[in-house]
């Protein structure tokens, strides 16, 4: 059984700031997405229905609704800190790279390479350059 439509009250000046999000050209589509489930919300469409036609899950829709509620339409601009995936090196570590980079030279070379770095630190040099430490 479809849970009832929660219906979003949406003032006339966060419904102009939404209209202009989605229209937006440099508007991220995560955001659009976002502000189009609180305009389909404030018309009153089920959650499910929602999900369906934006092509994302019920449970994203019951998320950016809350945050609508609680946050208005900043909430929807921004991801909450914590979320994602998390640094595999610390940037305690990447500072102590950069410095070693910036202050020494490998022997026989005069500079450092990905790959020389690599060896020196015992990070891939995939790592390396990914995290941009010899930049």
């Amino acid at each position: 059984m479809a849970r009832p439509a929660t219906r979003l009250t949406v003032s006339e000046a966060d419904l102009e700031q939404l209209q202009s999000l989605i229209s937006a050209h440099s508007t991220p589509q995560q955001t659009v997405v976002r502000c189009r489930i609180v305009l389909m919300s404030r018309e009153g469409t089920i959650g499910e229905n929602i999900a369906a036609s934006l092509g994302v899950s019920r449970a994203m829709v019951m998320r950016w609704q809350t945050r609508y509620d609680e946050l208005g339409v900043s909430g929807l601009l921004h991801i909450q800190p914590g979320r994602g995936r998390k640094p595999a090196i610390s940037q305690e570590r990447i500072h102590e790279i950069v410095k070693k980079t910036a202050t020494t030279v490998p022997q026989g070379s005069t500079h450092w390479s990905t790959r020389t770095m690599a060896k020196a630190t015992g990070l891939s040099s995939t790592t390396i350059g990914r995290n941009r430490v010899c930049r």
